[in-house]
């Protein structure tokens, strides 16, 4: 139960795609992180897309997380569905999230996400509470911006536990068309924390990684590897008190 609490299904969000590996999402044009970061990334440039990612949170044996996302766009719309669930006998924390996004002028868009936080504890049965995101995007260039707040309704459950908003503002910049570097700046309650991260793509079905990001200190890394509609994806974080994490998903996408 101590680890749960540490690592609460809300508090840690299980990565896919590219911020798997570079831990950085809110800017990055990438529809995994919709139900993530930043809701305003449900709208891509596909039009079904679909994944799971699954991990041993620090490789604590007996506790699984779990993710898996549907996302699909019409026109200047995009709508993402989604659930990630964490725990072991007797305890459970899930995540079922949807979100919205709409562009409202060309390259710009904004999106809204809606989620339920249910928590199952053996002794007290379940319970659930609603939270809320917001978000934008703004691509120049080759240049993105976004901003998004999560659980901005501040959610609270019964015994006093109480979610507090999080504040993230990103930046996504791809140099040259091999490149992406990202950066995103996240602040919670009294907590900030910096994520930097680099994706390179050596073949263009291949894509290497490595992120950083601070309080605490934390190293990630990881490989992307595409086959027309298939994707694979490795990622890997060190915590220097938790130890290691092994991510491994799976996504495909039609356009």
């Amino acid at each position: 139960m101590l680890f749960l609490l540490l690592i609460r299904a809300f508090d840690f969000i299980l990565l896919n795609g590219t911020a798997s590996g570079i831990g950085a999402g809110t800017a990055v044009a990438d529809w995994r992180h919709a139900l993530n970061f930043n809701p305003a990334q449900a709208r891509f440039r596909g039009k079904i897309a679909g994944s799971v990612v699954y991990t041993t949170p620090y490789g604590l044996e007996g506790i699984n997380c779990l993710r898996t996302e549907t996302n699909f766009q019409f026109s200047r719309l995009g709508f993402g569905v989604g659930l990630q669930s964490l725990g072991l006998a007797g305890y459970g924390e899930y995540d079922i999230g949807s979100a919205f996004s709409f562009e409202i002028v060309d390259d710009f868009c904004g999106g809204v996400g809606a989620h339920a936080l249910v928590r199952n504890l053996k002794e007290y049965g379940l319970e659930l509470i609603p939270a809320f995101d917001f978000g934008m995007v703004w691509q120049i260039s080759r240049l993105q911006l976004g901003v998004a707040v999560q659980q901005l309704n501040k959610p609270k459950y019964k015994n006093g536990d109480e979610l507090l908003p999080s504040f993230r503002a990103g930046i996504g910049w791809e140099p040259v068309k091999a490149a992406l570097l990202a950066v995103d700046i996240e602040k919670k309650g009294e907590d900030e924390r910096l994520v930097s991260g680099v994706e390179l793509r050596i073949f263009p079905e291949v894509k290497v990684r490595a992120g950083l990001e601070t309080a605490p200190w934390c190293l990630r890394a990881g490989i992307g590897l595409n086959w027309n509609w298939l994707g694979v994806d490795y990622g890997y974080q060190y915590h220097p008190e938790l130890g290691d994490t092994h991510i491994i998903g799976l996504s495909c996408r039609w356009n």
